[in-house]
């Protein structure tokens, strides 16, 4: 039975949150020897730290979870224990790990932030997984919801982390999704299906539509068009060449760019991009979205500029990288990239540390997209230039300019891609000498 000064604790830690010791003596009017005592191998309370800066809190029971939740990296031989989740009252989670990601945080811990389900599959998981009892709509998934569902389900989620000893053996044994020899015909039944009845396991975000799979044992992602000849299926079909084509010419520039090929089959076009935070066909990289990292250290979510900048002089990503993102920004605007938002532009993360840049993905001119299934005409949108780094405003100018020409002079593009092209072409000519006279 608990005793009066643990229930007194215990209660106390349940409304205020983690307390040091000589904070819970002075709350509770006790000695130092009282709380000793009083919380002396309770597993109801967890113990944040050591010596005297260590801290209490009052453990938190998430149903049809464990006490404590394990998290592991997956590699390419194995997994390893990276750190473990301790959910705490009032909320959030005491993280508890030899890395850099030790500590509190009142949320899902940012690291984990990307394995929400999202976007055109992660939309469907609740249906998938009925007897989770987890609410239908994904939008409305608390920590406690998403960190459920990674225990059970969490296996082929974006990075190499994984929630859970059955999700990381799971994960270990893994044979990849969906084997296939990666023809237009497998693609086209494949892409029937995820329309018809999605991936289980599968959590990729965005909302072009989209399924995994494992040609001769490389993880791939793949986007298709729908089928048909009419406006709408054209445009998607010449956006999803124009967003290989800013994979080969980004990669031409020194860019870390995946491969990637365009297929066709069953009436749709298909663009197939190797997973780049897989390794071979069982291991993995770790990944964290520009979003996460904005979310816990900077709170701006302005552009790729603003938070790797911004990143770069807290020390947490190097200065190089936050310019090879301002190039990235830049030649995306040029092409009329209006999708930039920060869940499109990653870094690599292992051991808890944020590494470099991730390869580029989702960089196409999203400006030209169908709208609720119609093709709108409109200009390519200008960015806003700056008087800073004249120099990478010139390189990102010219990269658009032969990007928009290579566009025109390709024949697998429709004629309404082609003019699109011929009038980026000459509207990017137009300011050919304002960008020329920037100040570097």
């Amino acid at each position: 039975m608990m005793s009066m000064q643990a229930e007194a604790v215990v209660s106390l830690l349940r409304r205020r949150g983690p307390l040091a010791s000589a904070e819970l003596c002075a709350a509770l009017g006790v000695s130092q020897p009282t709380v000793s005592r009083a919380i002396a191998g309770r597993e109801d309370i967890v113990r944040i730290g050591a010596g005297r800066h260590s801290r209490y809190a009052a453990r938190r029971t998430i149903p049809g979870l464990p006490a404590a939740l394990s998290v592991y990296e997956i590699g390419e031989h194995g997994s390893t224990l990276l750190a473990r989740l301790h959910p705490i009252h009032p909320g959030g989670f005491h993280v508890e790990s030899d890395t850099p990601l030790a500590g509190l945080t009142a949320d899902l811990p940012w690291f984990l932030h990307d394995l929400r389900p999202r976007g055109f599959l992660g939309r469907r998981v609740p249906e998938e997984h009925p007897s989770l009892g987890l609410p239908r709509d994904v939008r409305l998934w608390r920590a406690d919801h998403v960190l459920v569902w990674l225990n059970h389900e969490g296996v082929d989620v974006p990075g190499n982390l994984v929630v859970g000893g059955s999700a990381a053996r799971m994960a270990v044994a893994h044979p990849g999704t969906n084997p296939v020899a990666g023809t237009g015909e497998e693609y086209a039944q494949l892409a029937a299906r995820a329309l018809a009845e999605g991936f289980p396991g599968s959590s990729a975000a965005g909302e072009q539509p989209k399924f995994l799979a494992t040609r001769a044992g490389v993880p791939v992602l793949v986007k298709f068009s729908p089928p048909g000849t009419n406006a709408a299926a054209q445009r998607v079909a010449d956006l999803l060449r124009a967003e290989a084509l800013s994979l080969t010419l980004l990669g031409e520039r020194g860019f870390e760019v995946p491969p990637a090929r365009v297929l066709t089959g069953g009436g749709r076009t298909f663009l197939e991009v190797d997973r780049f935070d897989r390794v071979g066909t069982r291991g993995r990289a770790g990944m964290v979205s520009l979003e996460a990292l904005d979310a816990e250290f900077v709170g701006r979510g302005l552009s790729w500029t603003d938070t790797t900048e911004a990143l770069a002089r807290q020390g947490r990503v190097s200065h190089r990288s936050a310019a090879v993102a301002r190039r990235l920004d830049r030649f995306a605007a040029f092409i009329g990239n209006t999708d930039r938002h920060l869940g499109n532009l990653s870094y690599a993360l292992e051991a808890g540390r944020i590494g470099a840049l991730a390869p580029v993905y989702d960089m196409l001119p999203m400006a030209f997209h169908p709208r609720d299934g119609e093709v709108v005409e409109r200009p390519l949108p200008l960015p806003e230039l700056s008087a800073e780094d004249g120099a990478g405003w010139r390189a990102a100018h010219a990269d658009a300019l032969e990007y928009w020409r290579r566009i025109e002079s390709d024949g697998d593009y429709t004629p309404d891609m082609r003019r699109i092209a011929r009038e980026a072409t000459a509207t990017l000519s137009s300011i050919a000498d304002v960008v020329r006279r920037l100040p570097d």
